[in-house]
């Protein structure tokens, strides 16, 4: 009994002692040419903007943008941007000046938007609402598709007149811009789709990918032999498919194919550390990005033949102001997990690090981190797939700072 009493002590005292921290996610990725990108996404909150002028090399903050968490972004010339959250579509078009907010559709929860320059678009939401528009999203025009209650998540257009678009239960097909969808597939949960002309494409599962040759009207399945999470597709006009994909938090692999989709390499981001793959884009034949949630980016200057981490802390883009380096332990994601986590944590100085995890009778259980940091933001993951159950706890010790967090381990 005086166990359970103290274990509901503790219980209690670490939900008031142990906030959460949220991370930056990366959800959308752009570039118009091999130099000049941004990347997207933020906090359920908060969202953010981050724009580099060298490939990558180094990213910029741009403040001034007040809206919530960008689930979508469209980056176009002379810095025209369109940042698409689940309620509302803002845009600036003087240099990431003055961010103008512009109403959805009464009602309308955004899953994807596909545009083909800053005027001509369509947006796709939960409930099976489709709407187009030719303003620039000041005015939106219902669709006509026969998705009741069945959410868009996956929609692409080559030109004006041919698109597609999917939902939990089928593949349908507009030759009229919209006007008229038909169902061209049987499927399960497509999650994104391209299409490289109005004949050739590819959708996307969780676990598989199938190509078309005439537009969508017969599918076949592409083996990637590979049981890892299916996040994104980029097919490159020419020549080469990439698929990005993940297993696990800090397990996230590159598959690329040179002729269509019949034979598959992967490439294992041995260096990567945390997060699940959002998003894959090129500029041209060469130059790749791929973002990542927790803040990662990888880029390729060789048409996917080599990837390597850029530089990107997270403290420098919180949405705090105070821009100065500061201690900071994340709260792990995901929590509850299982089997594997990952812990993020910021240090402002060079000094001994030490991440460990503990039970709840103040066992150790794991040593993640034992050694001497520069100063900047790391993360470590934690496999707890040999013990059992239960609350533990992971302590930072850097020089005199000390903090503890309360992590759930659920089986």
């Amino acid at each position: 009994m005086k166990f359970i009493n103290l274990l509901f002590l503790i219980i209690l005292l670490s939900n008031n002692l142990f906030s959460q921290q949220e991370l930056h996610d990366f959800f959308t990725i752009k570039f118009i040419d091999n130099l000049d990108g941004i990347i997207t996404g933020g906090t359920s909150g908060h969202g953010l903007i981050l724009h580099t002028t060298n490939g990558g090399d180094s990213w910029q903050k741009i403040d001034g943008f007040s809206g919530g968490l960008i689930r979508k972004s469209e980056y176009f010339y002379f810095n025209q941007l369109m940042l698409f959250t689940s309620d509302s579509l803002y845009i600036s078009s003087d240099g990431f000046g003055n961010f103008k907010a512009l109403a959805y559709p009464e009602k309308f929860f955004l899953l994807d938007e596909h545009f083909l320059n800053k005027d001509i678009g369509w947006i796709s939401g939960a409930g099976g609402f489709l709407y187009s528009t030719v303003d620039g999203g000041v005015t939106w025009k219902l669709q006509n598709i026969d998705s009741p209650g069945a959410g868009i998540g996956a929609l692409f257009f080559v030109n004006k007149e041919y698109g597609w678009c999917a939902n939990i239960n089928n593949i349908f097909l507009t030759k009229d811009g919209g006007l008229n969808w038909t169902i061209v597939e049987n499927t399960s949960s497509t999650r994104s789709i391209f299409f490289s002309d109005s004949l050739i494409g590819y959708s996307l599962d969780l676990q598989f990918v199938c190509k078309t040759t005439n537009g969508g009207l017969d599918w076949s399945i592409q083996n990637l032999h590979s049981w890892k999470y299916l996040k994104d597709i980029y097919v490159n006009p020419r020549g080469g498919c990439f698929v990005i994909a993940a297993y696990d938090y800090g397990d996230a692999s590159i598959f690329k194919s040179q002729n269509g989709g019949d034979e598959w390499s992967e490439l294992i981001l041995e260096n990567f550390s945390s997060g699940m793959p959002a998003s894959i884009t090129f500029s041209d034949y060469n130059h790749g990005w791929v973002g990542f949630f927790h803040g990662m980016i990888y880029r390729t200057t060789d048409a996917g033949t080599n990837w390597s981490a850029l530089s990107l802390g997270l403290t420098d883009i919180a949405h705090e102001s105070n821009s100065n380096i500061a201690y900071n332990v994340s709260q792990n994601y995901p929590n509850p997990f299982n089997p594997s986590t990952t812990i993020s944590f910021t240090i402002p100085s060079s000094q001994m690090v030490e991440l460990k995890v503990y039970d709840i009778l103040g066992r150790e259980v794991a040593e993640l981190i034992n050694e001497y940091r520069q100063a900047g933001s790391y993360s470590a993951q934690f496999n707890a797939a040999h013990l059992s159950s239960g609350i533990y706890f992971y302590k930072l010790k850097a020089g005199n700072f000390i903090q503890t967090k309360k992590l759930i381990l659920l089986k």
